[in-house]
């Protein structure tokens, strides 16, 4: 004989129906809740407001340094090691976490290889143009004065790359952790915004899903130089459009760090001409 079929489990109900049936008169306040809206942009909130909080250098120099770093002259460059790799945990690895149970699939979070052949067509023209872009945005010392973002390595690399003299011992191996840290706060960083946000809102608001990442997105480019400010807002979209069409966060991410990479070494290159021509600030 065959055991008998278990019975079906019972659905468990929507978000709006539990509230309302716990809270009847928010019935008419809750019209459109959306579970899963609920809890990618509340999460999402958390996160920013944790990262903002205590994902910054300054909590490493003023809390977390141990004894013997408080008079290194390598503090600030030791919390910046910090907030590389608390972006690349609290905006990168924690978000795949609590979106993998639902997108379990590598292209459903962004993880996945895509499309490469139209990443490539889009990359090398992309990056090509932008190199124009941030050589000529080097030569202003609104650019080339704010990169590198550790005034400490931006002024070791001007004073190598200049040749006036020899820069302190161990640069090369500071400058290379430095870099590459920095990758990894890209990858942090673009999947937060390309991957966490846009494919957890993609089936709920389509296109759209760009548009509600873009926000903070811009927000946190404040800081930066005005133009770069600016620029973040057709930059996040432009980055958003590539992550959609390809269904990989990676293509936006080589092309963001590839960016970035090469405004540091412009910056640097325009940093030691200003040494060699007379004193510049550190």
């Amino acid at each position: 004989m065959h055991a008998p079929p278990e019975p079906d489990r019972p659905r468990r109900r929507p978000l709006r129906a539990r509230i309302v049936a716990r809270w009847p008169h928010m019935s008419e306040a809750l019209v459109g809740l959306d579970g899963q809206l609920v809890w990618v942009l509340t999460t999402a909130a958390l996160i920013l407001v944790l990262f903002r909080k205590f994902g910054g250098s300054t909590t490493y120099e003023t809390i977390l340094r141990p004894a013997s770093q408080i008079t290194s002259p390598y503090l600030s460059l030791y919390g910046d090691y910090y907030w590389f790799g608390t972006s690349f945990l609290m905006l990168g690895f924690i978000p795949l976490l609590l979106l993998l149970p639902r997108r379990f699939r590598p292209t459903n979070l962004g993880l996945g290889v895509g499309d490469w052949r139209f990443a490539l067509k889009v990359l090398v023209p992309s990056f090509v143009l932008m190199v124009i872009v941030v050589v000529v945005a080097s030569r202003f010392s609104v650019f080339w004065r704010y990169y590198p973002l550790n005034g400490v390595i931006a002024h070791e690399a001007g004073l190598f790359f200049a040749g006036r003299g020899e820069a302190p011992e161990g640069f090369l191996g500071r400058f290379a952790t430095y870099e590459i840290l920095y990758g990894l706060y890209f990858i942090g960083w673009e999947y937060f915004y390309r991957g966490f946000l846009l494919f957890g809102l993609h089936d709920r608001l389509g296109v759209n899903a760009i548009l509600v990442g873009n926000i903070p997105f811009a927000l946190l480019h404040v800081s930066k130089p005005f133009p770069e400010a600016l620029g973040s807002i057709l930059a996040g979209v432009a980055l958003g459009l590539f992550a959609l069409r390809t269904r990989s966060f990676w293509y936006p991410w080589v092309l963001h760090v590839s960016i970035a990479w090469t405004m540091d070494t412009a910056a640097i290159q325009r940093r030691a001409e200003e040494i060699l021509s007379g004193p510049v600030g550190g």
